[in-house]
Protein backbone atom coordinates (compact mmCIF):
# COMPACT_ATOMS: atom_id res chain seq x y z
CA UNK A 1 0.00 0.00 0.00
CA UNK A 2 1.13 3.48 -0.89
CA UNK A 3 -0.45 6.89 0.63
CA UNK A 4 0.95 8.94 -1.43
CA UNK A 5 -0.34 12.61 -1.33
CA UNK A 6 -3.58 11.74 0.29
CA UNK A 7 -2.18 10.24 3.29
CA UNK A 8 -4.82 7.52 2.48
CA UNK A 9 -3.41 3.99 2.22
CA UNK A 10 -3.99 2.61 -1.49
CA UNK A 11 -3.06 -0.57 -2.93
CA UNK A 12 -0.26 -0.29 -5.68
CA UNK A 13 -0.87 -3.12 -7.80
CA UNK A 14 2.60 -4.18 -10.44
CA UNK A 15 2.99 -7.02 -12.84
CA UNK A 16 6.02 -8.91 -11.77
CA UNK A 17 7.74 -8.10 -15.10
CA UNK A 18 7.52 -4.48 -14.26
CA UNK A 19 9.78 -5.91 -11.24
CA UNK A 20 11.98 -7.81 -12.84
CA UNK A 21 12.48 -5.07 -15.55
CA UNK A 22 13.04 -2.68 -12.84
CA UNK A 23 15.15 -4.28 -11.00
CA UNK A 24 17.63 -5.27 -13.59
CA UNK A 25 17.66 -1.72 -14.91
CA UNK A 26 18.31 -0.73 -11.43
CA UNK A 27 20.84 -2.80 -10.55
CA UNK A 28 23.33 -1.44 -13.49
CA UNK A 29 22.44 2.13 -12.63
CA UNK A 30 24.08 1.11 -9.03
CA UNK A 31 26.09 -1.86 -10.10
CA UNK A 32 24.38 -4.20 -8.24
CA UNK A 33 25.49 -7.97 -8.93
CA UNK A 34 26.25 -11.26 -7.59
CA UNK A 35 29.52 -9.91 -5.77
CA UNK A 36 27.08 -7.60 -3.95
CA UNK A 37 27.65 -7.34 -0.05
CA UNK A 38 25.01 -4.41 0.69
CA UNK A 39 24.09 -3.20 4.24
CA UNK A 40 20.48 -2.22 4.72
CA UNK A 41 19.17 -0.64 8.51
CA UNK A 42 15.64 -0.13 8.56
CA UNK A 43 11.79 -1.40 8.39
CA UNK A 44 11.07 -3.74 5.69
CA UNK A 45 8.07 -2.11 5.47
CA UNK A 46 9.51 0.85 3.81
CA UNK A 47 9.76 0.47 0.49
CA UNK A 48 13.35 1.68 0.05
CA UNK A 49 14.42 -0.99 2.26
CA UNK A 50 12.45 -3.79 1.00
CA UNK A 51 13.27 -2.54 -2.93
CA UNK A 52 17.22 -2.58 -2.38
CA UNK A 53 16.83 -6.23 -0.48
CA UNK A 54 15.14 -8.37 -3.34
CA UNK A 55 17.38 -5.92 -5.85
CA UNK A 56 20.12 -7.55 -4.35
CA UNK A 57 18.89 -10.70 -4.14
CA UNK A 58 17.46 -10.81 -7.46
CA UNK A 59 20.77 -9.81 -8.72
CA UNK A 60 22.22 -12.90 -6.38
CA UNK A 61 23.88 -10.51 -3.98
CA UNK A 62 24.17 -10.82 0.09
CA UNK A 63 22.26 -8.80 2.15
CA UNK A 64 23.60 -7.75 5.54
CA UNK A 65 21.28 -6.65 7.51
CA UNK A 66 19.97 -5.54 11.30
CA UNK A 67 17.05 -4.62 13.68
CA UNK A 68 19.84 -2.53 15.82
CA UNK A 69 20.01 0.94 16.51
CA UNK A 70 23.47 0.90 17.40
CA UNK A 71 25.77 2.71 14.75
CA UNK A 72 28.94 0.47 16.50
CA UNK A 73 26.87 -2.69 15.40
CA UNK A 74 26.58 -1.28 12.12
CA UNK A 75 30.22 -1.12 11.41
CA UNK A 76 30.67 -3.61 13.30
CA UNK A 77 29.05 -6.16 10.70
CA UNK A 78 30.28 -4.05 7.65
CA UNK A 79 33.38 -4.70 8.31
CA UNK A 80 32.89 -8.65 9.33
CA UNK A 81 31.30 -9.43 6.35
CA UNK A 82 32.96 -6.94 3.98
CA UNK A 83 29.94 -4.96 2.54
CA UNK A 84 31.05 -2.93 -0.41
CA UNK A 85 27.68 -1.16 -0.73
Amino acid sequence: LTSGTTGQPKPLWRREMSWRDFFDIQNDIFHINKDTKIFLQGSFSFTGVSNMVIAALWAGGTVVTTSSLRPSRWIQLIEEYNVDH
